[in-house]
């Protein structure tokens, strides 16, 4: 049985279960690494070890085998029972579960003869059932083992997010899939405020904040290993127009879907950030000022041919106007460079927008 542990899945938990699984296969000689730091997994496995020890010991005497084998099935499930996350044996054929630990039973609210009387199914919400059983027969393919943030059921209804990692296992009756059940929840509830904060709330593009950090990243990057960057600084021509005759709703509905335009029209490495208003930021990463013009008109081109949806069966038409200036060539740090696209971004505006400018040290020198 493969326990290589997964993510930031402690060894020994790991090596606990091969350990557990290969006495409940027959195999008493198994025994688990200690690493003698006095942590209370470190203490299951010697648990564990000495229990397997006295296991072979008594399995020697024919005469007790029986009632040891009875006791040591007692002290596996005490062991078995003691660890944290939730642990289930599954059919691989009917995906009813065979085995449950106490983590389980409190983490769902069953009692462990209701949950075996249950199966993969029954634990998780109706509508993602169909995915769940998908990453089921992938796990026990071993085309996966790890099934991540997956929607769980509890008894009551509610829901909870789980890492499921999961490994098949051959035993008497059939194959099996063992899987650990870690709740991750509070780390699914961090990284969706992570995204509030670093995200646009009316684009879902990177905001403000977050766009300073890329770019100095990017910045760093390109000092270290001596490649350009290059900025592009994009906004919609006349959106106060448009504002002032359809309402702000239609102008948020343009903002969203110019969003979604932008983001499908860049290269994957480079990075749309909304900067405030109709203004927005594209950051292209190892780009010289040539292809940064390039990228420029691929951006504006379907802007202008693209009708808007600002609802009721109205579209409308609008145009961007984009200032594109490189660092280090144009600029030596990071808001000298914001500075350059702005003022490119001005010279196109001046010269009649719907169009792409390029940063010149002489716009400058005019304003």
């Amino acid at each position: 049985m493969n326990t290589t542990p997964k993510n930031n899945e402690d060894p020994r938990l790991a090596g606990i279960l091969d350990v557990i699984f290969k006495f409940a296969a027959g195999d008493l000689t198994a025994r688990g690494t200690l690493l003698d730091d006095e942590s209370a997994l470190d203490g299951v496995m010697a648990g564990i070890n000495i229990l397997g020890e006295e296991l072979e010991a008594n399995v020697a005497e024919s005469r007790r085998a029986l009632q040891a084998l009875s006791e040591s099935e007692d002290r596996l499930r005490a062991i078995f029972d003691t660890v944290q996350e939730g642990i289930v044996l599954a059919d691989a054929q009917t995906r009813r579960f065979k085995m449950v630990n106490n983590s389980i039973c409190r983490m769902l609210g069953y009692s462990r003869d209701e949950l075996l009387e249950l199966g993969v199914e029954d634990i998780h919400p109706e509508e993602d059932v169909a995915n769940v059983v998908r990453q089921f027969e992938r796990q026990i393919k071993r085309e996966i083992s790890l099934a991540p943030g997956l929607p769980v059921k509890r008894k009551d209804g509610t829901v909870f997010y789980a890492d499921i990692n999961a490994t098949p296992m051959q035993a008497k009756g059939g194959t099996f899939l063992v899987a650990v059940i870690r709740d991750i929840t509070e780390r699914k509830r961090a990284e969706q405020a992570e995204e509030l904060a670093s995200h646009d709330g009316l684009t879902n593009l990177y905001n403000h904040r977050t766009f300073y950090s890329l770019l100095q990243d990017e910045i760093i990057r390109t000092q270290r290993f001596k490649r350009p960057v290059s900025l592009l600084m994009l906004d919609i021509d006349h959106f106060k127009d448009v504002n002032d005759t359809y309402g702000h709703q239609a102008g948020d509905a343009i903002l969203k879907d110019l969003s979604v335009l932008l983001e499908t029209q860049a290269r994957a490495v480079d990075r749309v950030c909304r900067y405030g208003g109709e203004e927005f930021m594209v950051i292209l990463p190892e780009t010289e000022a040539t292809v940064a013009m390039q990228i420029a008109e691929r951006l504006r081109a379907p802007v202008e041919r693209q009708p808007f949806n600002i609802g009721g069966g109205k579209t409308v038409r609008i145009t961007v106007s984009i200032g594109v200036a490189t660092y280090p060539q144009q600029a030596n740090a990071l808001e000298g460079l914001i500075k350059a696209a702005d003022v490119a971004l001005y010279a196109a505006k001046e010269g009649g927008r719907n169009r792409v400018t390029r940063y010149e040290a002489a716009m400058a020198e005019k304003g």
